[in-house]
C-alpha cells in the first residue's frame, strides 16, 4: 500500500511539474508573440512624437468618433499601422500613437476600443505614451468612479454606443486603461422549407 501511495504521489509531482513548464512556456511565447509583431510592426514613432500628436486631443470623446472608422481617423489622424485579419477579410486592426489607441473595425465600424494597455503581456512598446482624450468621461489617470457613476456610465455605453462592455484597469486607484466592445450582432437565416 505504501508502494503505490509513493508511485502516486510521484505521478501528482510530475503532473504538478508539467504543468508549470507549460505554463511558463505559454507565457513565454505569449510575450515573444508581442516582441515580434512589436518590431515587425516598426516603425514606430518615439514617444515624444506621438505624445505631440495627441497634444491638441485632451478634450476629445472617442464615444463621440465610435461610430465609423472615418470618425475615428477625422479625431486620431492616420492610423500608424493596420493589419487585415487573416480569418476575416472585412477585420481589421487599426493602432494610433504608439499603441496608445487602438481599434478593431469590422468593415467600417469599429468594434473594439482600446485606450492604453489593455492586454496582459504585451509589455512592448515600454515607453508607450498616454492618450489625453476621454471615452464617455473617463480617462486615464483620474480616479476610478464610484460603483453608482460606474453603472451610469456603463449604461450611457450601452444606450449611446451598443457597448457589450465597457471596463477599464485600475492601478493605484486611477484609470490605466479603458476598453469598449460593441455588440455585434450575427445574423441568422432560417432555413429553407424541407431541411
Amino acid at each position: 500500500m505504501g508502494a503505490l501511495v509513493r508511485i502516486l504521489m510521484r505521478a501528482v509531482r510530475g503532473v504538478v511539474v508539467l504543468g508549470m513548464v507549460l505554463g511558463v512556456a505559454v507565457v513565454l511565447l505569449m510575450l515573444g508573440a508581442n516582441v515580434f509583431f512589436y518590431f515587425r510592426d516598426s516603425p514606430w514613432p518615439s514617444r515624444q512624437q506621438a505624445q505631440a500628436a495627441m497634444a491638441g486631443d485632451a478634450n476629445v470623446d472617442l464615444a463621440n468618433a465610435s461610430e465609423h472608422l472615418e470618425d475615428l481617423i477625422a479625431v486620431l489622424g492616420p492610423p500608424e499601422h493596420k493589419l487585415v485579419s487573416k480569418d476575416q477579410s472585412n477585420l481589421s486592426y487599426y493602432r494610433w500613437h504608439r499603441d496608445s489607441v487602438n481599434a478593431a473595425v469590422l468593415d467600417n465600424v469599429p468594434i473594439r476600443i482600446e485606450i492604453g494597455d489593455t492586454r496582459l503581456l504585451q509589455v512592448l512598446p515600454l515607453d508607450r505614451p498616454t492618450f489625453p482624450g476621454m471615452f464617455l468621461g473617463l480617462r486615464i489617470g483620474d480616479p476610478v468612479p464610484s460603483p453608482a457613476a460606474a453603472a451610469a456610465v456603463k449604461k450611457q455605453a450601452m444606450d449611446c454606443c451598443d457597448a457589450e462592455y465597457l471596463s477599464w484597469g485600475v492601478k493605484d486607484g486611477r484609470i490605466s486603461s479603458i476598453d469598449y466592445q460593441r455588440q455585434v450582432l450575427v445574423a441568422k437565416f432560417p432555413k429553407p422549407p424541407g431541411n
